[in-house]
């Protein structure tokens, strides 16, 4: 059994408890599963986060993954607009109408009250 050791807690741990990632060499992450979670769930850890996803490289990495992934999006959202009943994920509340005509919340076309486009 191949073992690594975790550089923040410095213990030897099958590679079974460390994460995938493949910009690192062999294709593993530094820390074990269980630092990995220790650190996200801290204080520092989630500050860290919030910083970076309000950061203009966070919005730069959304739309370079939107423009690279447009079309898998849009038919995503099209998918999404369905007679009720198809999709289960949506409430009623998020359905403002029972008419035909495909118009959710705040006149988006996200949501589709029942009819068919």
């Amino acid at each position: 059994m191949k073992t690594k050791a975790c550089s923040r807690c410095r213990t030897k741990k099958p590679v079974g408890e460390f994460y995938k990632n493949k910009a690192q060499p062999g294709g593993l992450s530094y820390w074990c599963k269980e630092c990995t979670l220790a650190y996200s769930q801290s204080d520092h850890g989630r500050e860290v986060r919030r910083r970076y996803t309000q950061s203009d490289r966070a919005r730069a990495n959304r739309q370079d993954h939107y423009y690279l992934n447009r079309e898998v999006i849009i038919a995503a959202n099209d998918r999404a607009c369905c007679p009720i009943g198809v999709s289960t994920w949506r409430t009623q509340a998020e359905v403002v109408s029972q008419s035909r005509d495909c118009v959710g919340q705040e006149g988006t076309k996200r949501f589709c009250p029942g009819g068919t486009l």
